[in-house]
């Protein structure tokens, strides 16, 4: 009887450790969160999981037709999509894979936001300030985020609404050469969508200190040439000079 025992325990042992190593990579807990429109295609996404055995520490998205929409971290749920892209149906899927294990995948729908017909919106304004260029002017890079622009146009407008250009929306990022500065600690940008005035985003900026030293005109020569008249002659003219900022004088 006790060699029976000895001879069935070690085979138990190898049994049940065998279920736990082969125990198969599950997805379970799956959570959509969808958030606010960013145009009438995109929304935010915000998705989380949980995960037994992963056997990796990464995972794929897919969309409906099985194309690829991302490669992520395990350690990076839960995770926010910022542009997810409609599909345009009343629900929008995802497929989610452990990255190299296509047998360990979850499908999943959920309802998308309605994101049709939405307002304009700028954010995301951005501006750094560069090199000066003069008394109270530098360049100054300018970029924003924006949807539903509904115009290919922006303008760029200062204090007061003085109107300081008006660009292409393809042309951001844009760098608006020899900005006047007011002067004070910090500057203002007001930025429209061309022919909409609702579709705004202000900022203010600390500006650089483009101060310039005074202009002075020092020793200056006369020399007196020949007559050629009447109480007229020439008359030779040097002076030298420092800061000028112009490239003319009078």
């Amino acid at each position: 009887m006790i060699s029976k025992i000895w001879l069935v325990t070690p085979v138990l042992l190898w049994f049940l450790g065998c279920n736990e190593l082969t125990e198969p990579c599950a997805i379970t807990h799956f959570q959509a969160t969808t958030g606010e429109c960013l145009s009438d295609s995109t929304y935010g996404l915000t998705i989380d999981f949980k995960i037994q055995n992963a056997k990796n520490d990464f995972f794929d998205l897919f969309d409906r037709d099985g194309n690829p929409l991302g490669y992520y971290a395990l350690d990076n749920l839960p995770l926010t999509i910022e542009d997810f892209k409609r599909s345009g149906k009343d629900f929008d899927y995802l497929k989610i894979c452990i990255n190299d294990h296509p047998d360990c995948c979850h499908e999943a729908e959920f309802e998308a936001p309605d994101c049709s017909h939405k307002s304009c919106m700028v954010r995301e304004l951005s501006l750094d300030p560069g090199e000066c260029n003069g008394e109270n002017r530098y360049n100054l890079h300018l970029d924003f985020e924006y949807s539903n622009a509904g115009n290919d146009f922006f303008d760029v407008l200062g204090r007061e609404g003085k109107l300081i250009g008006t660009y292409k929306l393809s042309d951001l990022p844009v760098n608006i050469e020899n900005f006047e500065g007011s002067g004070n600690e910090y500057d203002y940008i007001k930025v429209c969508i061309n022919d909409n005035a609702e579709c705004c985003k202000v900022a203010e900026f600390k500006a650089p200190q483009c101060h310039t030293e005074a202009c002075e005109i020092g020793e200056l020569s006369l020399d007196p040439g020949e007559c050629n008249g009447e109480n007229r002659y020439n008359l030779h003219l040097d002076f030298e000079y420092s800061n000028a900022g112009n490239d003319f004088f009078d």
